[in-house]
């Protein structure tokens, strides 16, 4: 087999995979609801929306720094409807794993070729948890910044291409519109600079190019009060947010699988590397150094940024994992023929068994986005909107965007996924007291601003505490969820919301909203 048709069945093979393994992670993500109505928003009325409107409790300013994503998205949803997110989705994840590929060519690959697809297949389930587990989340497009700026950045280094610096400052205009994630690509810059400069390359040049991307980020809807969210954004702890939480923390002990066994045994390929390479360690890389070392902090420190280390093995550990690999295979089969022989049959049969696996599921299943009623209160919310439960409604935070997609504007929400962009510090804090009832005063959030609607999951402490709250009434409850009404609000008769989990996932994205015919009022309390 020619090498030309062996790469073609790679990305053919690694593209169908990509494709599958992204339709079928389909589930509805929390924040997805919020991006849409931001970009709705953008659409009706040619301005995104620099204030909350879909709350009654107290927000500053909506600095959103994932507005440009909100736009996109719902611009690809009006077109070609929610399987246009999936195609989206699965097109983005493959740009990220081509880039990166295209970063490990230019570094080069003496061991073995850049196309075996079984790595690959690893990495994408390492960092697909955290990274690409939901439908479209808006980090996406962080990830592919990230893949194209280390692929340019390898390039810039082995070929003395500095001219492609300037391409960077363009980039982050876009980066930092559509994510907030770009000070990933401010480190990037910082750690080329600070590896090369410890490398006795030249270094400036990327001193300049940060300077430069600083600047830029400057045009934006909200000027300097963005870059300084950024800054605030980039820096907050987040204790309460389980994707904000350290990989081996209790809390994670059974997730995370894949990238802890990813990550052990990446760490073993490191040490058995060093130590065949101790006696030539003076000539060790500081730039590849210094980014693994930055990669495999960030990932430990935060599930969130699993994906940044993953993608820093491809580039800078395949060529050290396939030399390992090889010096074990050539101890079992000894005959380098055979070896090469054994390989093109492998990799026709991944291509045979991608090919059937892709071709077999579209023939079977229709793509669609889906919701379930563990994750989601769909019965609850379905049951406010069938009786016209119209006021102040409390949910989860998680649920929050859900609920004022499918109710705005006859109800207002207490807080959604958007805490750092739209609520106080204090919200967060007040809302975990509430729903687990722990603090001192587990229930100033239902004192201080008094909902008259709550919906709450069973599992939930707060559930025990509404059902002896005799100012509440259980007006609906099913497996997972139950909805208290104010006791002014109760009706004498209800229409029940229907059990077919078809009928929610059929309307799922059904809204009625347009905001060029809304004029929202809100009334904001202080504490």
């Amino acid at each position: 087999m020619n090498k030309k048709l062996r790469t073609t069945m790679f990305y053919i093979g690694l593209f169908a995979f990509i494709v599958l393994a992204c339709f079928q992670s389909n589930c509805a993500d929390y924040d997805i609801f919020a991006r849409l109505l931001q970009g709705q928003a953008f659409w009706d009325l040619g301005n995104i929306l620099h204030h909350d409107i879909f709350s009654y409790t107290p927000t500053h300013t909506w600095f959103d720094h994932e507005w440009g994503a909100s736009v996109v998205f719902y611009k690809i949803f009006k077109l070609f409807g929610p399987v246009g997110l999936l195609w989206l989705k699965a097109l983005m994840v493959f740009g990220i794993f081509f880039f990166t590929i295209q970063a490990l060519k230019i570094r080069g690959v003496k061991f073995s070729t850049p196309y075996n697809f079984l790595f690959y297949f690893f990495a994408y389930h390492a960092a697909s948890q955290s990274g690409f587990e939901n439908v479209i989340r808006c980090q996406l497009f962080t990830y592919l910044f990230f893949s194209v700026w280390l692929y340019l950045l390898e390039r810039i280094r082995k070929n003395q291409e500095y001219y492609l610096l300037v391409t960077f400052i363009p980039m982050m205009l876009f980066w930092s519109n559509i994510h907030g994630g770009c000070a990933a690509g401010f480190g990037l810059l910082v750690l080329y600079s600070l590896g090369e400069a410890l490398n006795k390359k030249p270094f400036k040049q990327y001193l300049f190019t940060l300077f430069g991307c600083a600047l830029v980020t400057f045009a934006n809807p909200w000027g300097f009060g963005y870059v300084k969210f950024l800054v605030m954004a980039t820096t907050m702890p987040r204790i309460l947010i389980q994707e904000w939480q350290p990989t081996f923390a209790a809390v994670n002990t059974h997730s995370f699988l894949a990238f802890k066994v990813f990550f052990i045994i990446t760490l073993l390929l490191v040490l058995i590397r060093l130590f065949m390479k101790l006696k030539s360690i003076k000539n060790i890389d500081f730039t590849k150094a210094i980014v693994l070392i930055t990669m495999t902090f960030l990932s430990l420190k935060y599930t969130r940024h699993q994906p940044f280390f993953v993608l820093s093995v491809i580039v800078f550990l395949y060529d050290d994992f396939y030399n390992l690999l090889g010096i074990l295979t050539s101890k079992i089969i000894p005959s380098l023929k055979l070896q090469q022989n054994l390989t093109v049959i492998k990799e026709i049969l991944i291509f045979i068994i991608v090919a059937f696996a892709t071709i077999g599921f579209f023939a079977t299943n229709k793509p669609q986005i889906v919701i379930n009623n563990i994750s989601y209160p769909i019965k609850a919310i379905e049951f406010i909107r069938k009786n016209n439960l119209n006021g102040n409604l409390l949910v989860d935070f998680q649920h929050g965007s859900y609920a004022a997609y499918k109710l705005y504007p006859s109800n207002l929400i207490a807080m959604d996924g958007r805490y750092e962009e739209v609520y106080y510090d204090y919200m967060l804090p007040l809302f975990n007291n509430f729903f687990m009832q722990v603090g001192e005063n587990p229930n100033m959030l239902i004192e201080t601003f008094r909902p008259d609607i709550i919906v709450v999951a069973k599992k939930f402490e707060a559930e025990k505490y509404l059902a002896k709250d005799k100012s509440y009434i259980k007006a609906f409850s099913d497996e997972n969820f139950s909805v208290f009404v104010d006791k002014k609000l109760r009706k004498n008769n209800y229409e029940l919301p229907t059990n077919d989990i078809m009928y929610y996932n059929k309307t799922l994205f059904d809204s009625d909203l347009k905001f060029s015919k809304v004029k929202p009022t809100k009334r904001n309390k202080t504490m």
